[in-house]
């Protein structure tokens, strides 16, 4: 069951990263802190908002991020990194 506040949320258009039990396990509880220090790396830390969600509703296919309004899902945490440093590089050109 999708949390009602999460449902009603505005889009969002920083990098949200799922924190359901499932995702959190597979990944993303770790992938939140090394988010935050990448982009103060990148001095983004101030730019960028970051935020957790609850349960994304698809855990079968975690863990999910989401960047920009652009849902990615079951991909490791390697790979979301790639994603979130090339977007990264992006903001700052």
């Amino acid at each position: 069951m999708k949390h009602p506040i999460i449902d009603e949320a505005l889009p969002f258009d920083g990098i949200e990263i799922c924190l359901g039990s499932s995702c959190f396990a597979r990944g993303n509880g770790d992938l939140l802190s090394q988010v935050q220090e990448m982009l103060k790396e990148y001095g983004l830390d101030n730019a960028i908002s970051i935020r957790g969600r609850l349960c994304a509703d698809g855990c079968s296919k975690g863990p999910h991020v989401t960047i920009d309004g652009i849902a990615h899902v079951g991909l490791g945490t390697e790979k979301v990194l790639d994603k979130i440093q090339g977007w990264c590089l992006e903001q700052i050109k």
